[in-house]
């Protein structure tokens, strides 16, 4: 509990961000690919926007593009400017057209290459269209690119290219107020000829990726075999409570709980996509009602078990666990830890709690590289557990929470003057951590608290280091009745 510390109702940000530097590496051949108007040049029909390009926005933002004659070379470039921002990216892409996107090998990776400039958050973003729906869906994104007043080169390397992949669509987006200036577009087909590289750079932070342009068709699984085997790289494994647990390859056959999921077969560059159900949760929950409107009883679809991940993915192909964006599923994931009475206040002096909280909603035990992505605000609500999010260990590295809601995760106890609380939404340890677009309210102790604070190996486990934390609220809503001012968990 907190003793007489006022609530928190403020952003954080510490940003520690390092740009992605992924080109051709050592063991690999590298293939150019024909971009159609790299450099922005050509605007045969004067509209201002260059050929075989789209300008495209999503989420919540006040955004404009102009071109511009200050290209990093030739006579253009394209500028866009954000204004106001609350969700979303504005972004430059390659047109969604058969003559303008480039096709895609199946298995082969890429690596697409641009210069800009920026004054504000930006990354690269790369859609495919699928072969069998024609429908463009989101693929892959890297971490934020450093700021820069001056032209800066920039590459990121996709994950291998699904069976389904068809075409490519990649930009540069920029999701933050301020301004991004973008030219000289590049794109190769990296073949692996040897060992899988080590980037020379890595990055802190990974932007979350943005909507599907359209919405994807799932299409029936056959019956599971008596052996199963892992497909390529860049596979999609499905979650949901709907699913018939088979094998997690199709929304038919998915594995309809978290703690099913088979980790033997996820590999690096993969995604883990849950069902949130029809209806997203409010943001912010405010606790109204709590018994009978609690997430998962009227909102989203509920999970009862921990998400406890059990594979690392790689600096160039990180694994995703993310909100689905299909219609009809991308409401809210709520993983419920088991305690639904919510937790009491400082000095209440009875208290009756109602099911039993599970050690951790979220637990990552040493693994790294991973992205875990509501995609939307509150996307993934996580609640009623011991700890909300457990990072578990030193070499816990490279992981990124984006778009979550963390609240009333705790433990209870009495003292002399009634109840008090402890635990936190986050329970912090390793290194390369971002937390990202967060609100983690309304825990038992702390919001985020090193793991190992008041134990006794306090200063046995190695340190902390590259800690981000963006556009993300650590707060108390709950007032604690007996202390007009403070939180809940304050008290004498």
């Amino acid at each position: 509990m907190r003793i007489a510390i006022a609530s928190i109702a403020a952003a954080a940000t510490l940003v520690t961000g390092v740009s992605l530097v992924a080109l051709a590496p050592t063991g690999e051949a590298a293939t150019t690919v024909a971009v159609q108007n790299p450099s922005l040049e050509v605007d045969a029909n004067a509209d201002s926007v260059p050929d075989c390009w789209q300008r495209n926005s999503w989420g919540t933002n006040t955004g404009a593009f102009s071109r511009v004659s200050t290209g990093h070379s030739g006579s253009y470039a394209e500028k866009v400017a954000i204004s106001s921002y609350s969700s979303g990216s504005q972004r430059l892409l390659t047109a969604l057209t058969s003559t303008c996107a480039p096709a895609l090998t199946t298995g082969h990776t890429y690596s697409v290459s641009g210069w800009y400039e920026s004054a504000g958050s930006a990354s690269w973003v790369a859609l495919y269209q699928s072969r069998t729906t024609g429908a463009w869906k989101y693929w892959a994104s890297g971490p934020i690119l450093a700021a820069s007043s001056s032209w800066k080169s920039s590459s990121f390397r996709t994950p291998s290219a699904p069976s389904d992949a068809a075409r490519l669509s990649f930009g540069i987006a920029l999701q933050s107020v301020g301004t991004l200036t973008v030219d000289d577009f590049s794109l190769s087909d990296l073949s692996v000829t040897g060992p899988t590289p080590t980037p020379t750079t890595s990055s802190t932070t990974s932007p979350s990726p943005s909507p599907r342009p359209t919405a994807s068709t799932t299409t029936a699984s056959p019956s599971p075999s008596a052996t199963t085997t892992a497909p390529a790289s860049g596979h999609t494994w499905y979650v949901s409570k709907t699913g018939n647990n088979a094998d997690g390859r199709t929304w038919a056959t998915a594995w309809n709980e978290l703690a099913n999921i088979q980790w033997s077969l996820v590999q690096p560059g993969d995604r883990v996509v849950i069902d949130g159900g029809s209806t997203a949760c409010p943001s912010n929950y405010d606790f109204a009602n709590h018994a009978t409107n609690r997430p998962g009883l009227t909102c989203g679809m509920e999970y009862t078990t921990a998400l406890t991940v059990r594979k690392s993915g790689t600096s160039s192909a990180p694994i995703s666990i993310q909100l689905a964006q299909d219609a009809g599923r991308n409401g809210t994931v709520v993983i419920f830890g088991g305690r639904s009475t919510m937790l009491p206040y400082c000095d209440q002096t009875s208290y009756a709690a109602s099911g039993t909280a599970k050690p951790n909603g979220v637990s990552i035990p040493g693994y790294s590289n991973i992205v875990i992505d509501g995609r939307h605000r509150s996307g993934i609500m996580l609640y009623g557990a011991q700890d909300g999010v457990d990072l578990s260990s030193d070499a816990t590295s490279y992981v990124t929470l984006r778009n979550m809601e963390i609240f009333d995760n705790g433990i209870f106890s009495t003292w002399s003057y009634g109840y008090k609380t402890d635990n936190e939404g986050i329970s912090l340890v390793g290194h390369n951590i971002t937390i990202d677009r967060d609100l983690i309210h309304d825990n038992g102790q702390d919001e985020i608290q090193d793991r190992y604070t008041g134990t006794l190996n306090n200063n046995s486990h190695a340190a902390m280091h590259d800690i981000t934390i963006t556009n993300s609220w650590l707060y108390d809503h709950r007032a604690n009745p007996l202390f007009p001012g403070y939180g809940f968990n304050a008290g004498s």
